[in-house]
């Protein structure tokens, strides 16, 4: 199907209404789950985005969907991709186009309407955690309730047991939302991805109501191992985010923010090699393996706690 806008300024117009709609819909999805109990001590978080993050949506969207255009292209589809997505050729309306406020209104509509259902998820989720890669229940929970409201669901992923790709309309543009749903070890979901995955959910609810109206494809794609190896690197390197135009997710937090940003990990096996001398007679000709280890510990905490602080964009 071709969306309901052609030219230049209709991209920046459509990326500005999908993205200011992903972002809103997940507004809607992630107050629905903001008094959600997600540890013994009883501690509510309140999660989602506001106001800001449909500005930044807006902007964002103008410049992903003004670059992608015409050059729009698929090769051969992998396994994950949506098959009922085909190619468009051209771009010319065959409807009226709805106006934000109106697509906006019809998406937190149907969040509404599984309100009940996000809530259930989410607590499931929280009362059977599952640490990386071992998320089977969870991944079967959200994967059944994407298919029992229209999603088409390929589990299993990129040779990831746990990861899945669940797909609804025909556009050719493509926004995701990623679905977070492994726990900590021992102490189970201390982190809020129960929250995450049960709003990424309800947020692909919402979008896919009103997916046909301006021509989209909505993906709930299932990143396994968030807390481990990092399920969203393993599924990007293996091209499941090759035709997305753009991905959104929420994470639990004690605040609401938009614009945050997180720090990468990487790891190491370093090893320090001496070497002997008499202490007492020559103890310039050793080389303290100890020491050594003890002053690059001491510089990188230096360094981590005299960090200049990143800019704060709580509300």
């Amino acid at each position: 199907m071709s969306h309901p806008f052609h030219g230049e300024d209709a991209d920046h117009a459509l990326g500005a209404l999908v993205v200011g709609l992903s972002t809103g819909v997940f507004e809607a999805a992630t107050r629905t789950l903001s008094v959600e109990v997600v540890d013994e001590a009883e501690t509510a978080l309140s999660v989602g985005v506001n106001e800001m993050a449909l500005s930044l949506g807006a902007a964002m969207g103008a410049a992903v969907i003004g670059a992608l255009s015409a050059r729009w292209q698929r090769s051969a589809a992998p396994q994950w991709a949506c098959s009922s997505a085909r190619p468009v050729t051209h771009r010319r309306p065959k409807q009226a186009s709805p106006t934000p406020e109106q697509a906006f209104a019809t998406a937190t509509a149907a969040v509404r309407d599984h309100e009940q259902e996000l809530v259930e998820l989410s607590h499931s989720l929280h009362a059977e955690p599952e640490t990386a890669m071992g998320e089977h229940k969870s991944a079967a929970k959200i994967t059944l309730l994407a298919e029992s409201h229209g999603f088409e669901v390929t589990r299993g992923v990129a040779v990831l047991p746990t990861a899945f790709v669940a797909c609804r309309g025909t556009g050719e543009l493509v926004v995701v939302l990623c679905a977070e749903y492994d726990a900590l070890p021992g102490i189970g979901h201390a982190c809020g991805h129960n929250v995450n995955g049960a709003a990424s959910v309800g947020a692909a609810l919402g979008l896919a109501a009103v997916a046909d109206l301006p021509g989209i494809t909505v993906k709930l794609i299932g990143t396994p191992a968030e807390e481990d190896i990092g399920g969203k690197a393993l599924l990007l390197e293996a091209g499941v985010f090759d035709e997305v135009a753009a991905a959104f997710m929420v994470h639990a937090a004690p605040e609401d923010s938009a614009g945050a940003s997180s720090l990468a990990v990487g790891a190491w096996d370093v090893v320090y090699r001496g070497r002997p001398a008499h202490a007492a007679v020559a103890p310039w000709k050793g080389v303290n393996a100890l020491d050594t280890s003890v002053l690059a510990h001491t510089a990188v905490g230096l360094r981590a706690s005299n960090c200049p602080q990143a800019p704060s964009y709580t509300t």
